[in-house]
């Protein structure tokens, strides 16, 4: 049997906690898409997004950062500082430096795994533009190397501005209410959707690329499921669980490491959610904790 105790500081009245950072997050994304749509003279006015490029504006960021500024609010509101605290301490999960350095590692390279594997398959079969293509040395030593050399992670708002809020804050308290593999796939589901108004807005990457909105959502709702095995695993570390899978993604599309992403983009945490769901008791227990309901 796992320790699930990691869950405990996350224990104060989760599914109550967890209604209110879904509204705060949709309502500092969705208000500030919203108002583009209604006022887009006024928005531009203040600083809004250049309809060209969009990462001009420090809107566009306020936005992005809505599920982490969710977050926050609502650590410092129910919990002050050692909400906050506690918010740092889960990045440095499960507290050993071996260990953390292996789950740092796996968080990073999982994704890149499946997408290579589905490039093999691709080729392997005749069907490159089916599955995609992409460099190993891309994926592999450019992309891991931007991130640990350059400010990207600072530039591109993702993967910090959404996931001290998605898997930070929401998961460990979906995982106290629901089954974990409902909840990863809730969780990503809900972070697909929170994406809509990229798919809207001229200039975003989601826009610009042309990416099909079900196959994202399938993608990030069994990312969802992948991430929460990770998150898990390696007894709360969010950072592992979450930011550096975001980052694999985002940074690897930025350097050019995708010829084309055809369906590796969601079928490769489809495999690793499929795999992990079946192999991995601890994705099929349901978590419970004494004193908590």
């Amino acid at each position: 049997m796992t320790d699930f105790e990691f869950l405990r500081p996350h224990a104060e009245k989760p599914a109550s906690r967890l209604f209110l950072f879904f509204g705060l997050t949709f309502l500092i994304t969705w208000g500030l898409a919203a108002l583009l749509l209604i006022a887009p003279d006024f928005v531009d006015s203040v600083g809004g997004p250049d309809p060209q490029d969009p990462y001009a504006s420090w809107l566009y960021y306020i936005a992005v950062y809505g599920p982490t500024l969710a977050a926050l609010i609502l650590l410092l509101v129910f919990q002050g500082p050692r909400g906050i605290l506690q918010l740092g301490r889960d990045a440095l999960a499960p507290g050993r430096p071996l260990s953390w350095v292996s789950w740092i590692a796996l968080g990073y390279l999982i994704l890149p795994i499946g997408w290579i594997l589905f490039d093999h398959v691709g080729k392997a079969i005749g069907q490159e533009a089916l599955f995609g293509t992409t460099s190993l040395r891309g994926l592999f030593w450019t992309a891991p190397v931007t991130l640990a050399t350059t400010n990207y992670l600072l530039m591109d708002p993702g993967p910090v501005g959404e996931e001290p809020g998605w898997r930070g804050y929401a998961m460990p308290r979906l995982l106290l209410v629901m089954h974990p593999i409902l909840a990863g796939a809730l969780l990503g589901a809900i972070w697909g959707v929170w994406h809509l108004p990229a798919f809207l807005a001229a200039g975003s990457s989601q826009s610009e690329d042309g990416l099909n909105f079900f196959w994202f959502c399938l993608s990030l709702t069994s990312q969802g499921v992948m991430m929460t095995w990770i998150y898990l695993r390696s007894r709360g570390n969010w950072f592992a669980a979450g930011l550096l899978p975001h980052a694999a993604v985002n940074v690897s599309s930025s350097i050019g490491a995708f010829a084309n992403t055809g369906l590796m983009y969601p079928l490769a945490p489809v495999l690793w959610a499929v795999l992990i769901c079946g192999l991995d008791p601890v994705m099929r227990q349901r978590i419970r904790l004494t004193g908590v309901s």
